[in-house]
């Protein structure tokens, strides 16, 4: 399997996604905190991840396989979307006050 839009040869493909799929594993673990700073990996995975899905559907190289694939990265994209959006009110969401007593 090859995808033109990763610059990753077949043989690391495995580890490509080792890597990027424990990076969006901390990066989710790491927004539940409450300091703004620790927020940022999450926006920073939600926007490479929305903007890669949409890159590829406008390059020339890149074929849906039927329809059943347009809808799939329909859904896809929809879903990274939503990500995007998500990651983006979290960041936004101010810190909680410490307790007033």
């Amino acid at each position: 399997m090859y995808f033109p839009l990763v610059p990753v040869s077949p043989e690391d493909a495995a580890v490509a996604l080792l890597l990027l799929g424990s990076f969006a594993v901390v990066a989710s673990a790491l927004a539940v905190s409450e300091s703004r700073l620790k927020r940022i990996p999450l926006l920073v995975w939600a926007v490479v991840l929305f903007l890669g899905l949409t890159a590829a559907v406008f390059r020339g190289d890149y074929r849906f396989d039927g329809i059943e694939g347009f809808k799939t990265h329909g859904w896809m994209l929809l879903g990274s979307f939503v990500l995007l959006c998500a990651s983006w009110v979290r960041f936004k969401t101010p810190p909680p006050k410490g307790p007033s007593y």
